[in-house]
């Protein structure tokens, strides 16, 4: 199964006393429950563990980024789908921007390029300002076939959370 990185869900989650249901963190961020994730595969007939659904929604509660790492075939994309689907549903961003990564991206892709046209020149924005600009979920499927450096060196500081000017 897909297993999510970069998040210890145990220690983003609470438990609860005496019935040993865990409870949800107390700042909530991102309005998705595992109910709702559970809910949802089981009606497109996906099956996860549920501590699939526990790990996404922690690492989304305490406001990461989620990767999904596994095996080929293992459903990462179709989990990724999944909770874009169910946060679009929830009212949660914008809807969401699916793209397949690719070895040739650069910053050009990603942050975007100055265009000529007729008048001068035009700012045309690669894949991650979109998604921020338009208030969609970003989702990369194989981010692992592009050069990380390459394609999001500027960005690591503003994908670590802190502010900078693009």
């Amino acid at each position: 199964p897909p297993r999510c990185r970069g998040v210890d869900y145990r220690s983003a989650m609470a438990t609860s006393a005496g019935d040993g249901s865990r409870s949800r963190p107390a700042q909530q961020v991102s309005g998705l429950t595992v109910p709702m994730l559970r809910e949802a595969a089981e009606r497109d007939g996906l099956i996860f563990k549920e501590h699939v659904f526990e790990q996404v929604v922690a690492a989304l509660d305490i406001g990461k980024h989620l990767l999904l790492a596994g095996p080929p075939g293992t459903g990462k994309t179709s989990l990724a789908h999944l909770v874009a689907r169910v946060a679009r549903r929830e009212m949660i961003g914008a809807g969401y921007l699916p793209v397949t990564a690719s070895a040739d991206w650069t910053t050009r892709d990603t942050i975007g390029r100055d265009r000529r046209v007729p008048d001068g020149v035009l700012f045309e924005p690669g894949i991650f300002v979109d998604a921020v600009e338009t208030g969609r979920w970003l989702l990369i499927d194989e981010i692992n076939r592009c050069d990380m450096d390459r394609a999001f060196g500027p960005l690591f500081t503003v994908l670590s959370g802190q502010p900078v000017e693009l």
